[in-house]
């Protein structure tokens, strides 16, 4: 219930409200990791970030083994660019709660963020070993060994994690099992799969660029070159944006 009063006040623009009536809560119950957490939300909210920084933190020391405080707290840091930072409280929560999927996936995130992807595939991998259905923890490390590894083994691999995901409504899960075909050579699976994709979600750049790579590489140079023409249409700055270019010059 407070929480949806701090919310209501917040959407009504009342800050000041809500943090009077929390700062009156916080009086009776200093320690409470709830108050605290949600009056780091409101600093938050009003960009007031070293206040929010402190609430969070004292939400932390209140209760060490909630998992929110953690999040909202990396958020908040890699919000402001520290990306060492975030990377840090993450893996300070792990410590007390080593089987927290959601701090995990946030870790594994961060990590790729800044290109430590050996260390984001271990973390994907941990997320993995605790639940071998996670879709998400499956589509991230699929996509990581295709494009930061790309052996044979990481490809396999690959492939194993991706194959479940093409019965998937999610368009970008499906189009890891693309790409994941394109960098294992079957080209006329990539195209099938990657074609049914753009159809779905036509305006996200890095589809039509994989689609475009696809045929690129199975010789119609015609066809890849709409669709990486597409991709670098909206000069949107995708993972493989350099690539889509280079490609782009090479055809007539």
């Amino acid at each position: 219930a407070l929480t949806a009063i701090v919310n209501t006040l917040l959407v009504q623009k009342k800050q000041e409200k809500a943090l009077a009536r929390l700062n009156d809560i916080l009086k009776e119950s200093p320690k409470h990791p709830f108050v605290n957490e949600l009056l780091a939300e409101v600093y938050a909210s009003q960009k007031k970030y070293d206040q929010a920084e402190v609430f969070l933190r004292k939400a932390i020391e209140a209760n060490p083994v909630w998992n929110v405080p953690y999040r909202n707290l990396s958020n908040l840091y890699l919000g402001l660019g520290k990306k060492d930072d975030g990377v840090r409280i993450l893996e300070e929560g792990l410590r007390v709660l080593p089987d927290n999927t959601e701090l995990l996936l946030l870790l594994a995130g961060a990590q790729e963020h800044k290109k430590e992807f050996d260390k984001a595939i271990a973390t994907y991998e941990r997320v993995l070993k605790k639940n071998s259905m996670d879709q998400l923890a499956a589509n991230n490390l699929a996509s990581l060994l295709a494009d930061h590894k790309g052996d044979t083994a990481s490809l396999k691999r690959a492939k194993e994690l991706a194959l479940p995901l093409e019965s998937s409504p999610q368009p970008a899960f499906r189009d890891t099992l693309g790409w994941v075909y394109y960098k294992s050579s079957e080209v006329d699976k990539a195209i099938a799969l990657l074609e049914e994709v753009v159809k779905q979600a036509p305006s996200v750049p890095v589809f039509q660029y994989h689609l475009g790579m696809a045929y690129f590489k199975q010789g119609n140079t015609a066809t890849a070159k709409i669709h990486l023409a597409k991709a670098l249409d909206g000069k949107s700055n995708f993972p493989g944006a350099e690539d889509a270019r280079a490609t782009l010059k090479q055809i007539p």
